[in-house]
């Protein structure tokens, strides 16, 4: 459990950091793109959602689950060169197709100028983050937390360090955002494939390729679901509002995605710990339980912390026009921390390989999403839009709880989550209300946030769990301080 909380802590804490210097691009983009340009560099991230699931039919997501079937070496090895391969078979038709049918595809998907020259560079960076992806996952299989932050860490480094030359002093808006992602990927795989490329890379297995499919392609309805959930409403808005509208709602999603860098992406740490606890099934469903409600609890804090003074640090950051943004950002984070919910029930279900419900889930939530925004983005916008997003997600959360109380269960709080997601959105109502000086306000929404906190250490937790917070955070507080 040590290692896996250290693990955590490190996958954690260096997204933190990632995003952190991430956040430095959204004062450039604000300043230095119209929200119709930043509505367009959305659109073509809608392009890239769709390469990245045929560049290696997700093979990638098949090596995470076959790699544990043998501890054999030879056997890791062979699965590791065959996902690599098979994704760069993947890729030459499916890149060379959209680089060849560019303009056509700008045509049939925007409504801006320009659109085939970005979709040349985004098919091209999205071909070469396909293939990290796979030595990422290895990263991970191994343990190797503080390398797969480090390079991390590097890329975005770089990635940000490009864009504000080809944004801020080249004038190249999108097309510099763009180019400045193909660069800093390549360097990427310079370094993964340096690290990490050995005689396992030589290896190719049609029956090792077979096995891993046979896992992800049921996972690929998943992946095309989970892009209209995310991307389908910026179609909807391009169409039924304006461009603009489009860069407002993507700054607000650009928002709370943080919340997957500070309580999702650490499962990346937690899906290996889980699956080498299947030969104990019952620890193994009470670990996923007892996870599920910490994770909860931490999901519904940060997603008040960052919507509650999202008015404020929009304001700090952007220009008047941008300012509306902040209206959907805590219908979008309470959308995460659905998704975090969903995607921590789906490792119940890939423990028994039932992959296809994950796909199936996926589907009947795209489909209502599909239909909630043709119903209210014409009428409300983008709120319309993060209401159909809020819903599809929490209708595929309680699909898949309902799902795996058969297949596989897991002795989940039930009432648990359901007090939590009201309380939050309680605080987050009251907040709405705090309208004072800025110095007031602020002060305010701390008070606001620090009796949420409390009400989680008292109400939420149980005394062990408590004591054992307590220790933990006087152990980090003493660890930082004999540092400083």
């Amino acid at each position: 459990m040590k290692r896996l909380v250290k693990n955590m802590s490190i996958y954690g804490m260096g997204s933190i950091a990632a995003r952190a210097i991430q956040v430095i691009l959204l004062p450039i983009y604000t300043r230095f793109l119209s929200p119709a340009d930043y509505g367009s560099l959305e659109l073509v991230y809608m392009v890239a959602g769709v390469l990245a699931i045929l560049y290696g039919l997700m093979i990638g997501s098949g090596y995470l689950r076959t790699y544990y079937d043998s501890s054999d070496q030879t056997h890791r090895d062979r699965v590791l060169g065959s996902a690599f391969w098979f994704t760069l078979f993947c890729a030459i038709p499916v890149g060379g197709a959209a680089l060849l049918f560019s303009g056509d595809l700008a045509d049939a998907v925007f409504t801006f100028e320009g659109g085939s020259a970005f979709i040349t560079l985004i098919a091209v960076a999205t071909a070469i983050k396909a293939h990290n992806y796979i030595f990422y996952n290895l990263l991970i299989v191994r343990e190797k937390a503080g390398t797969y932050v480090a390079i991390n860490i590097i890329t975005m480094v770089v990635t940000i360090g490009i864009t504000i030359y080809f944004v801020v002093f080249m004038h190249w808006a999108v097309r510099g955002i763009l180019l400045a992602q193909v660069i800093a990927y390549g360097l990427e795989f310079a370094l993964l494939a340096f690290l990490l490329m050995r005689r396992s890379l030589l290896m190719y297995s049609a029956a090792a390729v077979k096995e891993m499919l046979a896992l992800s392609i049921p996972l690929i309805p998943l992946q095309f679901a989970s892009f209209v959930l995310t991307m389908a409403d910026r179609l909807f808005l391009q169409e039924y509002r304006t461009l603009d509208e489009v860069g407002l709602y993507s700054l607000a999603y650009k928002f709370a995605s943080i919340m997957p860098f500070l309580v999702i992406e650490p499962f990346k740490a937690f899906g290996p710990h889980l699956f080498s606890l299947i030969d104990q099934p019952e620890k193994c469903k009470r670990t996923l339980a007892d996870f599920t409600r910490y994770y909860m609890a931490g999901g519904m804090l940060f997603a008040l912390v960052i919507a509650i003074f999202s008015r404020e640090v929009i304001m700090l950051m952007s220009t008047v026009e941008y300012y509306e943004a902040h209206r959907v950002v805590f219908l979008l984070c309470l959308s995460y921390v659905f998704y975090g919910l969903t995607s921590l029930t789906g490792y119940a279900i890939n423990i028994v390989k039932k992959n296809w419900i994950i796909g199936l889930s996926w589907v009947i939530g795209a489909a209502l999403n599909v239909g909630l925004n043709f119903i209210l983005i014409p009428a409300y916008g983008m709120v319309g839009a993060a209401s159909a997003t809020i819903a599809s997600y929490l209708v595929v959360a309680l699909g898949r709880l309902i799902i795996i109380r058969r297949v596989y269960p897991v002795p989940f709080a039930y009432g648990s989550f359901v007090g939590i997601v009201i309380a939050g959105t309680v605080c987050y109502l009251v907040s709405t209300l705090l309208h004072f000086d800025a110095i007031l306000s602020i002060a305010a929404k701390i008070v606001l946030l620090a009796l949420f906190t409390a009400g989680l250490a008292y109400g939420y937790l149980n005394a062990v769990e408590r004591d054992e917070g307590l220790r933990l955070l006087r152990s980090l507080w003493a660890r930082f301080h004999s540092k400083a």
